[in-house]
């Protein structure tokens, strides 16, 4: 089944309002499609300065969008709109605070709603080698009301974090690691300019993403 096709199995496009979270250049549903509002932590001006250098981003097909969800909550985002479904691809791995982003969604979502999730298989990408996140890791960010990545989950990405992987090769049982990319200095440093300068690494918070 096409990807698009299955991430929007059962919505009726023609009459649902919705929201897609972090679509960047790559939405799963454009506006051609129905009533979307896109929403993500920085504005559209923003995203394009921060990935002005990444060639796997093309910044003149980024989506605008309508609601940046940083500081506030995602409901004062988006002006108190609900909404028929909620659509994010490869964003839930990312999310410093999981209890809190789920409890955020299911507050801006009609008492019918969907939530529709695309998530990574770790095995199978650079978070190969990372530890598997456990459930004091989740409600501890919660506790703190983690709006950026918290030390721990910086370090393990940092430490554990592998590029010259191939997805295939891992498939056919010909490649089960990679090379470490960066060195313990290199995490402390990221891990200590996240927590004085509030930035948002996008690194992988949660190391437990495997397909059921």
């Amino acid at each position: 089944m096409d990807r698009k096709v299955k991430l929007l199995s059962g919505l009726d496009m023609s009459t649902a309002v919705g929201v897609e979270i972090g679509a960047l250049c790559r939405p799963v549903v454009t506006r051609e499609d129905g009533t979307v509002y896109y929403v993500d932590h920085a504005s559209t001006d923003e995203l394009r300065q921060k990935y002005k250098s990444d060639p796997n981003v093309d910044i003149d097909a980024l989506v605008h969008v309508d609601a940046v969800w940083g500081r506030q909550s995602l409901s004062e985002a988006l002006d108190g709109k609900r909404v028929n479904y909620v659509i994010a691809s490869h964003v839930v791995e990312h999310v410093p605070d999981l209890v809190g982003w789920f409890t955020e969604l299911g507050a801006i979502l009609k008492p019918d709603g969907r939530l529709h999730l695309a998530v990574p298989d770790k095995r199978f990408t650079f978070d190969l080698m990372r530890e598997e996140s456990r459930l004091s890791d989740v409600l501890s960010a919660y506790v703190v009301r983690a709006r950026i990545p918290q030390p721990q989950a910086i370090i393990d990405h940092v430490i554990n974090v592998r590029y010259d992987v191939s997805a295939g090769a891992i498939w056919l049982g010909q490649q089960s690691d990679g090379r470490p990319a960066h060195t313990f200095a290199d995490a402390i440093a990221t891990a200590q300019d996240a927590v004085a300068n509030g930035e948002h690494e996008h690194v992988s918070r949660w190391g437990n993403e495997q397909a059921k």
